[in-house]
């Protein structure tokens, strides 16, 4: 059986190659490369993300001579603005489809990204489904792709992510801003416990629907749920497949009475598809991709700046 590998790109990626001795001049490299060529800067940032996705494609993807030791994929996050624009999604995914071997496109599960997933799923190709954030979107998530395989008889891969540290990294901020009186391991297990509870609800979607799970461990967790920073939940951190995991009845009802944010994510039903977007969770991750974004935008600003004295 080939061993599932593979990398989930954003723009703080790229950032944090920036700072590094190694990689630093290849990245400022790639930059130039797009600022001669293109006037938009957001375009500069896709130019950048998907040289950076080919460069990763070739240590993950099969060998062209068909070997499948390493079956890998490659998942590029796309413009954070475009979340709301099903059809500005698509033309997007298209494009990294076309120039990125292995490339799975990914589409938040809101609104608008759902109605990209079914296409996307229509069409055979696999999605990463990103942003989940409660069991009312992985639910809807499992409706779609439901949907598809009986309209096509289609079966593609579908991943579903969930940023288990980011979700405990929200509570946190809940909780220092009410009145809710919960420990450090309370919260670190809120995401702990959302993440058994998402991997059992898949385990009866008949592999129609593969859970990863994006967290840290250790101390780099306690510090991401407790440090002063508000995207620090969001870097880069370990992801693997999730398992079902033991639950905690009376934490899971301290938590559920405690935080009104954490018992909406855990119910069934709970939240409308049109509120995806909205919810705090989702928001809050929304927010630091868009934080990432601005991060690599004013990287490509400040290099054409430069080149623009230097000529």
């Amino acid at each position: 059986m080939s061993r599932l590998t593979g990398c989930i790109l954003s723009p703080s990626y790229a950032v944090r190659l920036l700072r590094s001795e190694t990689h630093r001049d290849r990245v400022i490299g790639m930059i130039d490369k797009a600022i001669s060529r293109l006037q938009d800067y957001f375009l500069a940032v896709e130019e950048v993300q998907l040289g950076l996705a080919q460069r990763i494609g070739d240590h993950l993807l099969p060998n062209d001579d068909g070997s499948e030791e390493e079956r890998g994929f490659i998942s590029l996050a796309g413009d954070p603005f475009f979340d709301l624009d099903s059809e500005a999604m698509a033309e997007e995914a298209d494009r990294y489809l076309a120039v990125v071997r292995g490339m799975v496109p990914q589409a938040p599960v809101t609104g608008a990204g759902l109605k990209l997933i079914g296409r996307l799923l229509r069409q055979g190709n696999p999605v990463l489904a990103t942003g989940i954030m409660s069991v009312s979107q992985l639910e809807a998530l499992h409706e779609v792709c439901s949907t598809s395989h009986i309209q096509t008889g289609k079966n593609p891969p579908v991943y579903a992510l969930f940023l288990q540290t980011a979700f405990s990294r929200y509570l946190s901020r809940v909780v220092k801003h009410g009145n809710a009186r919960l420990s450090v391991e309370d919260l670190l297990e809120a995401g702990r416990l959302m993440a058994g509870r998402l991997a059992q609800i898949c385990e009866g979607y008949e592999g129609r629907v593969q859970l990863l799970i994006c967290f840290k461990d250790g101390e780099e967790a306690r510090a991401a749920v407790t440090g002063p920073r508000p995207d620090r939940a969001i870097d880069e951190g370990q992801v693997r497949v999730a398992q079902r995991q033991p639950m905690d009845a009376a934490r899971e009802e301290r938590l559920i009475k405690a935080l009104p944010v954490f018992e909406r994510a855990w119910l069934r039903g709970s939240i409308g598809v049109l509120d995806f977007i909205s919810f705090g969770p989702v928001e809050y991750i929304r927010g630091a991709w868009v934080d990432s974004t601005d991060d690599l935008l004013e990287v490509i600003r400040k290099r054409r700046h430069h080149i623009g004295r230097v000529i």
